[in-house]
């Protein structure tokens, strides 16, 4: 019983970064194209990228719909190019299929990620 209750505690103290890491080995193992694997790891260290930098906390247990609903109020008001390496910032914002990408890609493939309330059977 207790090592259940270990790997429990675990599962909450996971942070975005290990998440990350499970889950592009488990797409891997899965045998999802690398294409695919890169995009995920792409669209997820993103949003790590963000947390990090404001300062919010990466732990998979703080996460809820409050916390994608901020990273896509983010992502509407991000201008289009930031921070690319080889094209110039522009004044208007991200697309808003790129901002749709980046939900799916921070819900996972089965579209029930931190973004849907959950049934907590009450």
């Amino acid at each position: 019983m207790e090592s259940g209750t270990a790997v429990k505690n675990k599962e909450l103290t996971l942070t975005l970064d290990e998440l990350i890491t499970h889950y592009e080995m488990s797409n891997l193992a899965d045998g999802k194209s690398p294409s695919i694997v890169k995009w995920y790891d792409d669209i997820l260290k993103a949003f790590s990228k963000y947390r990090k930098a404001n300062k919010q906390s990466c732990s998979i247990s703080d996460f809820n719909v409050d916390t994608v609903r901020d990273y896509v109020l983010y992502l509407r008001k991000k201008p289009k190019f930031q921070g690319h390496p080889y094209t110039p910032q522009q004044t208007e914002p991200v697309s808003m299929s790129t901002v749709r990408g980046h939900l799916l890609g921070v819900e996972g493939p089965d579209h029930q990620g931190w973004s849907r309330p959950r049934d907590t059977g009450a």
